[in-house]
């Protein structure tokens, strides 16, 4: 018995054992336990074992073909092949990378193994586009770009090209006037901001239909990272592998109309307004504190709870109206929308066919439940597209990738501040809010149009009779926050409508 045999307990299978097996099995089996040397690969440890004695080792702790990255070939000898895959999921522990380098019978068997491990990577012939923003959150995405995900995607053999982002809408910049269709996908190193940029900038292209096609990724760097929770990607490897597997989901975004600006964004994560969009965007001061910059923006607005008035009709998914029909000719990517010519004129704006926007507020049937100014103060609305709105605070439990509806959450009067914080402090609002005062209703779209803020929660005087006078007293310059994915806009009136699948999105391939 060979010293490896010895140490093992294991016999090498026959040549025609791994090329019956090679097809069909779901993992590729690695020794356990015993590393030769320890090496290091980019800035992880990487355990390098080398099998000299036998054809392919099975083992009882087989390593999921799901987690295997690469199979390089040795320069030098056509029988060695190093696989490298990383360590199993788990939520607290980063991922180790782990290399095997397997001396096989022959090339033939160093051949089949290598090509049953290609069959599982995604292998584009265009380069892959990563958009790296230096600035976000702690300012780290270039060396995690540089260090785990290159060197990752280099031993994949995957073609890519990365841009660093040096200015806010630099992205979308590039997407705006690129052709998008030389890259296989693209992918955004940074946090959602970004990824926002990238969503916004492929619906709003004339050839939306064709580029929404191109599958699209974000690896969190930043110091939200929402989507590293709505994606299953907890780590940057993660992230990377999916890339490189190739492992996508459809995802639906949503379409905000900008009524006073004359334009149409379109993003991914949520819409909000009142206290969520204040701590979002008030918390931006604090970005040197990495994820802790929500917890504290939250503590700070919760005590100090502004009170804001507007307008509201919401679209719900139940509603007395059918859904609207879905665009017939979504998947023509030969189509490209009329050019806009009267920039004045929002259903002239680029993308999908949007359903709400020029409905009246005051249209029951469309919008059959109503907030008024006068009668219900808001300090609390969210529109949330996914469930996960921060790597560390999930705002919906009934929100999915691909749900088809928004989770809308809102609340006045009734707001508790108590259990506001006891949410803030567990990462979670409950999926039942009324000890909150907080309403949820699943919907469709909602029409929001807002006045200002002031201290004030009573009931304005004379009612809607004083509106006018009211509003007069409202805030609107000073604080006050309409926030789109965390991206902020003016207080003005905004439709939003959630589109089904309309994205293909990098995501964990299933357990």
């Amino acid at each position: 018995m060979s010293v490896a045999e010895n140490r093992w307990l294991l016999s090498p299978p026959s040549t025609e054992t791994i090329r019956s097996t090679l097809g069909t099995s779901t993992s590729i089996a690695m020794p356990s336990r015993v590393f030769s040397s320890v090496s290091v690969d980019g800035s992880a440890p990487t355990f390098t074992l080398t099998v000299t004695d036998s054809h392919l080792l099975w083992a009882t702790n087989a390593v999921a073909l799901r987690l295997v990255y690469a199979a390089t070939p040795s320069l030098d000898n056509a029988t060695m092949l190093t696989v490298r895959h990383l360590s199993q999921p788990r939520a607290t522990h980063k991922p180790i990378s782990i290399a095997i380098a397997f001396k096989l019978a022959n090339s033939g068997d160093s051949d089949a193994l290598r090509s049953a491990i290609a069959s599982t990577l995604f292998a584009p012939e265009k380069p892959v586009l990563f958009f790296v923003n230096p600035f976000g959150g702690v300012r780290h995405a270039s060396k995690l770009f540089d260090s785990i995900v290159a060197p990752m995607m280099r031993f994949a053999c995957i073609p890519f090209v990365s841009i660093e982002t040096t200015h806010k809408g630099h992205a979308e910049e590039v997407l705006q006037s690129t052709d998008v269709h030389q890259y296989s996908a693209i992918v955004a190193v940074s946090g959602d901001g970004v990824f926002h940029e990238v969503c916004n900038a492929l619906m709003s292209r004339r050839d939306w239909r064709a580029a929404r096609k191109i599958p699209i990724g974000t690896i969190g760097a930043g110091s939200s990272n929402a989507m590293n929770q709505n994606l299953g990607h907890l780590f940057v490897e993660y992230g990377t592998l999916s890339i490189i597997k190739g492992t996508t989901k459809p995802m639906d975004l949503i379409s905000v109309t900008l009524h006073d600006s004359k334009k149409v964004v379109y993003s991914h994560l949520n819409m909000a307004f009142a206290y969520l969009a204040d701590l979002d965007i008030e918390s931006d001061r604090f970005r040197w504190m990495g994820r802790e910059k929500v917890t504290v923006s939250a503590l700070l607005r919760l005590f100090n709870l502004r009170k804001y008035r507007a307008n509201v009709g919401i679209a719900p998914l139940d509603g007395p109206i059918p859904p609207p029909s879905p665009q017939s000719d979504l998947n023509d990517t030969t189509i490209l929308d009329p050019a806009q010519s009267d920039p004045t004129d929002i259903t002239q704006c680029y993308g999908p066919k949007r359903h709400f926007e020029v409905t009246p507020l005051n249209d029951l049937q469309t919008f059959p439940i109503q907030l008024t100014a006068a009668n219900d103060p808001l300090s609390f609305f969210a529109a949330s597209n996914l469930p996960w709105i921060a790597s560390d605070f999930q705002a919906s439990h009934t929100a999915a990738i691909d749900g088809g509806f928004l989770d809308v959450a809102y609340g006045g009067k009734d707001i508790r501040r108590i259990n506001m914080l006891s949410s803030f402090v567990s990462g979670s609002l409950p999926e039942d809010g009324s000890k909150h005062g907080i309403e949820r209703v699943k919907a469709r779209g909602f029409r929001l149009q807002p006045f200002g803020w002031s201290w004030n929660m009573d009931r304005w005087k004379g009612g809607a009779a004083g509106e006018e006078r009211e509003k007069a007293r409202l805030v609107k310059s000073s604080g006050g926050h309409v926030a789109v994915s965390g991206e902020p806009f003016g207080m003005e009136t905004v439709t939003v409508e959630v589109h089904e699948k309309m994205v293909t999105v990098f995501a964990a391939s299933p357990k």
